[in-house]
């Protein structure tokens, strides 16, 4: 577990490096507001060029290459399939895909509650969406915590597996990872059921009273004080 989190450490760390260094051209440019507002997209695209050029062409990426760690579908009896090139083009485009969705989560969701009725909108506010979405990241590690086999959602949705070149299992650790995630997921399984009561219990604000009442009729027309007057 150790070299899966160093490798996919270092990876990350490269891919920032890339975006970093496009923010710092467009910012020499002019367009820092640009930057400014397009970070996530940066970083997705700079994800995307690292991974196409690395998995996606089948070689090591460089944290894979300093841990020793390779890319699988399958490991059994000391057989390796190695990952085919649709399911490393799928890999790819998750890996640059989740992230940007993950942070641009709220805008996705105002943009949802105009189609939704009333109730459900209001219920679908920023807060809603930011501890589904942590408690959904944070159990997606718990479980790596206790299996130690996808690291990365996008890992564990197209099956690809890194795997040690020695393949060497650490069964103490892997014990002291399962004694973490359980107290971890005691949290969140708190944190998830008050996060469900309070959905559940709050109550629609309440609308004001001027948007219930009747409109009241216009005034009548006051007479034209254009008549001739009397000599």
């Amino acid at each position: 577990q150790e070299q899966l989190v160093l490798a996919q450490a270092r990876d990350a760390f490269f891919a920032r490096m890339l975006a970093d260094a496009v923010a710092s051209a467009l910012d020499a440019l002019g367009q820092g507001r640009l930057v400014q507002s397009v970070t996530p997209e940066l970083q997705a695209l700079s994800t995307l060029a690292y991974f196409a050029l690395t998995t996606g062409r089948g070689v090591s990426t460089l944290g894979q290459e300093f841990t020793g760690t390779f890319l699988a579908h399958e490991w059994t009896r000391g057989r390796v399939q190695r990952l085919s090139a649709p399911r490393r083009g799928a890999l790819v485009l998750l890996l640059a895909l989740l992230p940007l969705m993950t942070q641009r989560a709220p805008e996705l969701a105002r943009a949802l509650r105009r189609r939704l009725p009333s109730s459900l909108a209001q219920r679908l506010d920023d807060a809603t969406v930011s501890g589904v979405l942590r408690l959904v990241t944070e159990l997606h590690l718990l479980v790596f915590f206790v299996d130690g086999r996808f690291y990365e959602p996008a890992h564990r949705i197209t099956g690809a597996r890194l795997l040690s070149q020695a393949d060497v299992a650490d069964r103490g650790s892997q014990l002291r990872y399962r004694g973490l995630a359980l107290a971890v997921g005691l949290r969140l399984l708190v944190y998830g059921v008050y996060r469900l009561w309070e959905l559940l219990t709050a109550e629609p604000p309440e609308e004001p009273k001027g948007a219930t009442e009747s409109p009241r009729p216009p005034p009548p027309p006051r007479p034209c004080p254009c008549s001739p007057r009397s000599p």
